[in-house]
């Protein structure tokens, strides 16, 4: 929820972002906080993930469908343009050793994309 809190208020300062199933507001929210701090889809990049296992991984889910559906993200795999990627770890749960993994891949895809 943190990740997304700063998403929210602090794109002047951060530019890539990796929330993992941390599930708040619809697509049109978080479309409507980029506008409202001057800002586009060319802007950020969103590294999202959630598990199968995941508690809140249905509800994650539904989220970043929703924000893939905005005209302000634009869903992918990392190719020029995209700056908003979304993988599901298959049965992986809400715990610390998903979240490694998670990082682990976001951070590569950080790199590659930097």
């Amino acid at each position: 929820m943190t990740t997304w809190h700063v998403f929210e208020q602090c794109l002047a300062y951060f530019r890539y972002f990796a929330p993992a199933s941390g599930n708040a507001g619809s697509g049109s929210y978080w479309a409507g906080a980029v506008e409202r701090q001057g800002f586009g889809s060319d802007d950020f990049l969103i590294i999202a993930a959630t598990g199968t296992e995941d508690f809140n991984g249905r509800a994650f889910t539904a989220l970043m469908e929703d924000m893939a559906r905005d005209l302000v993200f634009r869903e992918g795999f990392g190719e020029d343009g995209t700056n908003l990627i979304f993988r599901i770890g298959e049965s992986e749960g809400h715990d610390g050793h998903a979240a490694s993994r998670y990082m682990y891949n976001a951070m590569a895809l950080l790199w590659h994309n930097s």
